[in-house]
């Protein structure tokens, strides 16, 4: 059993229920010019903020107004899962005249200007007022710069348009309520700056497009941006990307929206040196949220693929990541004296001398993946929250030279399809929760690992549904508390050393229950720990084994009818099934396939709860240990027969009346409930769930 110490930034309770609840809302347009972004246009939009200054659990009403193109907003924020960013009619329109435009032509002698609201002096152009501006030529070291202290938008048209600047951000929004960059349809545009002496200012261009409001992108044209100074695409407000096709290099962070940024359509790339997107805002809990909703999304970065300053919500469109230079970058982890393994973390937020962060999806608070396609390659852990993470759908590809899916706190897989084909450790929370989903789990050590940064906090590793396959060369289910098995269809392949084991709880007398669902553990013998007595679903275990990838293990009952049927893909020496069909006072046997013959490898007559075919050692027996009529085919472990009650281990149970809660937070205050939840989808019990 091995202890995760972590550094990690505690929050206090009430503002981790307001973060598992926050929907964001951005209105930047008159409430009756608004388009929803789904079918319900009548659904009322209200505010509950929960405080994270205090641990006031009460919900405070609170509006927020500010200027917009119309009229005056209100920004609400509503208690539920998730959040939806509202679009005004102009965002969605990518349509223009050309007669009710300002007409400029750009060329290296400077703007021609046909037209109201704008001005030039040599090679830079100023905008004054609210309008809609069409920009056509190239002029190779120039600027656009707008000023317009109108309450509406400013709209630019790339229509075949060109710009550069060596000496400023070649567009530059100091004021403006909005600025919206329509790219005209079957255009190539493109924006460069060059490298420059950075002069630290505070009301420093940092961006190749550096807008201090509201920016928007719409239509399907072409914009390659070229960031040789800092940054590609930035908005000091909010970033929304409606639709068009986004090429961005950039020396620094490709695309920032420090209050938001939302992603209706379109296709972006990023090439860059530091973040892919990030937003930045970290003082205020309604802001700084990052959403995509459609399109597509391709990133190479050094640093970070997806930062969020506060929320990370995947609704869906296809995203690709790969941060540090993919898993073959990863930090090198090495074994421990103990014969474990030693986990090197990577930028806490309290080590400052720690690495750069490499990781794919990364938040402080919580990452929510509620559908679409995200395929992350990354060195660092590929999907991070410092809080917690959760998966409701979606078909997800992670290779990570560190964690698959790493939460300090929580992580619930409701649903979708979850592949991490390489990984460190594959899924790593405090509290682990699996109650769906399609979940094939690889990792160079523990499959899943329920632990936290102080050994003497509770951890729980749950499974309430779902199908999981886990591939580990650590320990294939793991928690430094228990382990409970209520439901759903799991296969651990679990290690082929002794130095860990398919199945491992903690070592204060903790177990491994099954109450439900179907489970197949197989792995080396050394440290494999049998699941509790305590259980009240039977359990068959054997040991002293020789399975070699190929064979098929089968488990039937006195009949010879199929239970459970699987492939051996690991050298094993130790199994443990248990199923909802193995029956009390039965008789069954474990048959071996090699595929030249079938052999009876152990018998197993279920007079108890746990019954065991041969000699188990490995850590203290977890809550498996014998006695308690636990029937032992094979010799006993001590020779006398007799064995202490609590081995290795003094004082009382961690739950004396042997009973778990069914959330470590019983107020329901923390977190979701699982049990019984009616829009988690119970898998139906099967027992040819295993065959190839």
């Amino acid at each position: 059993m091995k202890t995760k110490l972590r550094k990690r930034n505690m929050l206090i309770s009430s503002f981790l229920a307001a973060v598992m609840a926050f929907q964001l809302v951005s209105c930047d347009e008159d409430e009756s010019s608004m388009v929803r972004n789904d079918t319900d246009s009548s659904s009322q939009v209200t505010e509950s903020v929960q405080n994270k200054e205090t641990d006031d659990k009460t919900e405070t009403q609170k509006a927020v107004t500010d200027k917009t193109d119309d009229t005056v907003k209100t920004e609400t924020v509503i208690a539920d899962a998730g959040f939806e960013v509202q679009y005004s009619e102009k965002d969605l329109d990518g349509t223009w005249s050309e007669n009710e435009c300002t007409l400029i032509t750009a060329s290296d002698s400077g703007f021609d200007i046909k037209g109201n609201g704008a001005d030039s002096s040599k090679t830079t152009l100023e905008i004054t007022s609210s309008g809609t501006y069409l920009l056509r030529g190239c002029i190779s070291d120039g600027n656009i710069v707008i000023n317009s202290p109108d309450t509406k938008a400013v709209r630019l048209i790339f229509d075949g348009f060109s710009i550069s600047c060596s000496y400023d951000a070649p567009i530059n929004v100091p004021l403006a309520d909005k600025v919206i960059i329509t790219l005209a349809d079957n255009t190539k545009n493109s924006i460069s700056d060059t490298a420059r002496q950075a002069t630290g200012a505070e009301d420093e261009a940092t961006g190749a497009v550096f807008c201090r409001s509201n920016l928007t992108f719409n239509g399907n044209g072409n914009l390659k941006v070229n960031a040789e100074f800092a940054d590609g695409i930035v908005s000091k407000d909010k970033l929304r990307i409606v639709s068009g096709n986004i090429d961005v290099t950039s020396a620094d962070d490709g695309f920032t929206g420090r209050d938001l940024f939302a992603m209706k359509d379109g296709n972006i790339k990023v090439t860059s040196s530091g973040d892919g997107i990030k937003s930045t805002y970290d003082t205020d809990n309604q802001k700084g949220q990052i959403v995509t909703e459609g399109g597509t999304i391709d990133i190479t970065t050094q640093k970070d693929g997806i930062q969020s300053a506060n929320i990370l919500m995947i609704n869906g469109g296809e995203i690709k990541i790969n941060a540090g230079g993919g898993s073959e970058n990863g930090e090198v982890h090495r074994d421990d004296m103990t014969g474990g393994r030693f986990h090197q973390e990577q930028n806490t937020q309290e080590d400052t001398t720690a690495t750069e962060s490499k990781k794919g999806l990364k938040s402080p608070y919580l990452v929510l993946i509620n559908g679409g396609t995200v395929d992350i390659n990354s060195a660092d852990d590929a999907v991070h929250s410092d809080n917690n993470i959760i998966i409701n759908n979606g078909t997800i590809k992670l290779t990570s030279g560190d964690d698959g899916l790493h939460a300090e706190t929580t992580i619930d897989i409701n649903g979708g399809n979850l592949d991490v084909s390489e990984s460190y450790e594959g899924v790593e929370a405090q509290y682990i929760y699996v109650n769906g989903g399609v979940n094939n789990i690889v990792s160079s050590d523990d499959g899943f690992n329920a632990s936290a940064s102080d050994y003497s906090s509770e951890t729980v590793l749950t499974f309430n549904g779902g199908d999981t396959v886990v591939d580990a060369s650590g320990d294939g289910l793991d928690s430094n508390g228990n382990v409970y098995i209520k439901d759903g269809k799991i296969i651990v392949n679990g290690p082929v050393n002794n130095g860990n084991g398919a199945l491992d709880c903690g070592d204060r007398n903790n177990e491994v229950l099954i109450s439900g669902g179907t489970l197949v553990a197989a792995g080396s013998s050394g440290m494999f720990e049998l699941p509790s007595e305590n259980s009240t679903q039977n359990i068959v275990a054997a040991s002293s084994l020789s399975l070699t990838p190929g064979m098929v293990c089968t488990l039937v009952d006195e009949n010879d009818n199929e239970l459970i049927s699987f492939d051996v893909i690991k050298n094993s020496q130790a199994i443990a099934i248990s199923s909802p069909d193995i029956l009390s006072g039965k008789k069954y046997k474990l048959l071996v396939d090699d595929a030249s013959q079938k052999t009876e490898v152990a018998t197993f007559e279920t007079n108890s709860v746990l019954t065991v075919f041969g000699t188990f050692m490995g850590g203290g027996f977890g809550g498996g240990r014998p006695g308690g009529g636990m029937k032992f085919e094979g010799e006993m472990p001590f020779p006398d027969g007799e064995m202490p009650e609590k081995p290795f281990f003094e004082g009382e149970m961690p739950f004396p009346d042997g009973e778990m809660p069914e959330r470590p937070f019983p107020d329901g205050e923390m977190r979701p409930e699982h049990n019984g939840r009616g829009d988690i989808k119970q898998m139906p019990r099967t027992t040819d769930v295993f065959m190839s």
